[in-house]
């Protein structure tokens, strides 16, 4: 198995757990009785998307619900330490689903759908609901704790605006002399640490256009190269969210 495999996880939301006993219903009830055959007395692992993980043990079944008894809590495993917000534009077709999948599995807090100028499709709510499904079934599968937020979509000059106070800002730009690595040094050097918030911009294929470079730039964002070959839209966002854990010493 990969390095860091771990028991099938089961999400709960905090809302189902009282005390030292938690509820298992829905979805995930059906997945633990019909599909894996468990029994009072099991034992499993369960996360509440909010940065817990329970081991517990069954201790009743019903027709829709499954009573578990809390015997350890552990607190934010799996999860970086710097909250990466993921702004990328929104592609056709299933390719932002694999996108958000894969920014769940590499520990990405945030992920932000964004229209600019050059995109073909507006998501409606059916897609981020969506979204999330894929975000939750990603994080029982690589063993996070924290639930990454679907946020609402936003243009780019909304974006720009509402995510200027977060200390490192970075938009792709094909091209640019600016580097990831080069824009982490540069804040570790003058402050003696790594921020907790950051947040990449990534564009659509034919990337952002000129104005919406300038007016990213305006609100302190810093433009970055993802490296010199032309990269799929949502190719680019994992690799830049990567690379940014990667040199906050996140991944």
């Amino acid at each position: 198995m990969a390095a860091g495999s771990h028991l099938e996880s089961f999400y709960v939301t905090p809302e189902n757990i009282y005390g030292n006993t938690l509820l298992i219903t829905g979805d995930e009830f059906a997945h633990l009785t019909k599909v894996l055959r468990k029994r009072v007395g099991d034992q499993i692992s369960v996360v509440d998307g909010c940065g817990n993980r329970y081991d517990v043990s069954i201790v009743s079944l019903t027709r829709d619900s499954a009573k578990a008894e809390i015997l350890r809590r552990r607190r934010l495993v799996g999860e970086p330490l710097v909250e990466v917000t993921l702004a990328a534009a929104v592609i056709k077709g299933p390719r932002f689903d694999w996108l958000v999948e894969k920014a769940t599995e590499i520990g990405v807090r945030c992920i932000l759908p964004v229209i600019s100028q050059r995109c073909v499709v507006v998501p409606g709510e059916l897609k981020k609901n969506r979204w999330q499904r894929i975000a939750i079934a990603a994080m029982k599968q690589c063993g996070r704790t924290i639930l990454p937020k679907i946020l609402k979509t936003m243009s780019v000059e909304e974006v720009v605006k509402h995510f200027s106070n977060v200390p490192i800002k970075l938009v792709t730009e094909a091209g640019s002399k600016g580097s990831i690595r080069q824009i982490a040094f540069s804040y570790h050097d003058k402050r003696g640490d790594f921020p907790r918030k950051v947040l990449i911009l990534v564009g659509p294929e034919g990337g952002f256009t000129s104005e919406e470079i300038t007016i990213a730039q305006e609100h302190g964002f810093e433009c970055v190269s993802l490296g010199q070959r032309r990269l799929r839209s949502e190719t680019a966002a994992i690799l830049g969210a990567t690379l940014l854990l990667w040199e906050l010493e996140e991944l």
